[in-house]
């Protein structure tokens, strides 16, 4: 039988700003911990856990704030048990039908991956959790009955976050039920073997729940949304960026068959030697009426470009971040806008590419050990993060989301009024951040579409992206949903060697996915790093046309 440990507040709450979880039973007092794995408790009805009298419960030695933190630790033994894995805590009063915001911070300093681990890219709806650390929340009636789960949307972090001496902050958004009278969380290890801290748990009513709730909307705003992407069908997707002038190729070093725009990342190029390379990078071949003609040929209705990738390079001048393509080389064209213009011109629908989390090179950016855990290829599997530590201020995610990743898509919106924003890797962004992100979409423009890899919320999308390359078999029950195939056949971004896809097989996949209701988002092949588009891109497209036309697609 599962064993629970029932312990008060006061144990997280030590050093936190916003005592809302404040018991006036147990006031509190010097912190602690609890330890399970090899010092496992053994009277489990053992309550007072911050009494400083208790030596070996008290140690501020990992504590966020105030004097210490709550410690688990689990030992192979306990994993393989599934027993004595939760700490349960107080349940504390709350409103029927009200919105909370829950936040905590997380700290795992070891962590063993089981063999039979992998990484999981959805997690369940009811817990906050990275990988093996999970908070969970627990809805219960007068009686103290369960009555539902707390946590609205899904979360993850990458566990080598908390590595490095980082503290890293999970939030969360609780919505109560009618029949809600209290709520009760759990935390604990739930996979992994190892040690994991948490600290600085609060819990903050939302006065202003519509803000975040208008988010979630009903399948009606978004079929008036997203009219104009259904009717265009089919579009074009230059990935574009630094990583184009060398074409896959970094001191005479070409790896076949990889994303050439991961070459920085799979080669681990130091950040000074892609600065000196972002420094040379002035795309004058860019012409963005030569874009639109390809795309009007072709019979595409939109274009999707880069503005900014996991390198962190923004192909705008930016006034978050100086690693951008004005302030590096000095070029002084604004090439999305130009784009812009010229789709508006010839009555083309126009949007961004924006990675709004993982950033190889920016402290803070999800990319330390990111790819550390599960089968991922071994070229890219545990690499450690590239950036060097003074070239930007963001030392912890929270900061880069709210100093750039929130401003710069801020500044996207304002400055550009994109019809669409395509977002990328979405694995570390709770509910509460991806809802903001989005709500600096809806403020700005309404009708601007937000896809699907901001988060894993079906709630918060406008259409569904596919797997890269792929196509769904048989039917699919999602309305809106779009495929995202290369005309290269390994690559997104421009690669020198990487032969090109015959219009037969290009045509072969248009067709299927046109016919099953999907859009056909096609990354070009190229620009180069001039701005150019490689020739044969035309020759292609006319014949995929004209095979298209030829019946009737």
């Amino acid at each position: 039988m599962k064993k629970f440990i029932t312990m008060t507040m006061a144990a997280l709450l030590t050093g936190c700003a916003t005592n809302d979880f404040s018991n006036p039973k147990n006031q509190p007092g010097n912190g602690g911990y609890l330890t399970y794995g090899s010092n496992m408790l053994t009277d489990p009805s053992f309550e007072n856990v911050s009494n400083p009298e208790v030596g070996k419960f008290v140690d501020a030695s990992m504590a966020r704030s105030g004097s210490s933190a709550l410690r688990m630790s689990l030992l192979n033994e306990q994993i393989l048990k599934k027993e004595n894995r939760v700490a349960t805590l107080d349940p504390v009063a709350v409103e029927p039908e009200q919105l909370y915001k829950l936040e905590v911070w997380v700290h795992i300093p070891e962590i063993i991956t089981t063999p039979d681990r992998k990484r999981s890219a959805f997690l369940k709806p009811d817990k906050m959790s990275m990988f093996g650390a999970f908070l969970r929340g627990d809805l219960l009636d007068v009686n103290g009955t369960r009555c539902g789960e707390a946590l609205v949307g899904k979360n993850q972090l990458d566990l080598a976050h908390a590595t490095y001496g980082s503290w890293i902050q999970l939030r969360g958004l609780v919505k109560t039920n009618k029949d809600t009278k209290s709520l009760q969380l759990s935390c604990g290890l739930e996979e992994d073997e190892g040690t994991v801290f948490f600290d600085d748990l609060s819990l903050r009513k939302i006065d202003n729940p519509n803000d975040f709730l208008r988010m979630f909307e009903s399948p009606e705003a978004r079929d008036e949304r997203i009219g104009w992407w259904k009717e265009s069908g089919y579009g074009m997707f230059p990935i574009f960026g630094i990583y184009s002038i060398h074409g896959g190729v970094w001191k005479g070093r070409y790896e076949p068959n990889k994303y050439a725009e991961w070459m920085t990342f799979r080669q681990q190029v130091p950040h000074g030697e892609l600065k000196a390379l972002a420094e040379v990078f002035r795309p004058d071949a860019f012409d963005a009426d030569e874009y639109v003609r390809l795309a009007k040929e072709a019979g595409m209705g939109h274009i999707v470009i880069t503005a900014k990738y996991h390198d962190g390079f923004a192909m705008w001048d930016t006034q978050c971040d100086k690693f951008n393509i004005k302030d590096c080389s000095g070029f002084d064209r604004d090439i999305l806008m130009e784009l812009k213009d010229a789709c508006r011109k010839a009555g083309l629908h126009y949007g961004f590419y924006y990675s709004q989390s993982q950033e190889w090179y920016t402290p803070g950016g999800f990319s330390r050990d990111h790819y550390a855990f599960g089968d991922y290829p071994e070229d890219i599997k545990g690499k450690a993060r590239l950036y060097e530590m003074d070239i930007a201020p963001f030392d912890l995610p929270r900061n880069y989301l709210e100093n750039k990743s929130k401003p710069q898509l801020l500044e996207l919106m304002e400055k550009y009024d994109p019809e669409v924003i395509w977002f990328d890797v979405p694995t570390e962004i709770n509910i509460i951040d991806a809802l903001e992100l989005l709500a600096i979409i809806r403020k700005n423009n309404p009708h601007c579409l937000a896809g699907s890899r901001l988060h894993q919320s079906e709630e918060l999308r406008d259409f569904l992206t596919m797997g890269d390359y792929k196509i769904p078999e048989g039917e699919i029950a999602e309305t809106y949903w779009e495929s995202l195939p290369g005309m290269q056949k390994h690559t997104y971004s421009y690669d020198q060697f990487q032969p090109f896809r015959s219009p037969e097989e290009i045509f072969k996949e248009l067709k299927e996915v046109r016919r099953k209701g999907g859009n056909f988002l096609l990354a070009i092949g190229g620009p180069r790093g001039d701005g150019s588009i490689p020739e044969i891109n035309f020759e292609i497209l006319r014949k995929v046309k004209a095979l298209a036309d030829k019946e009737g697609l």
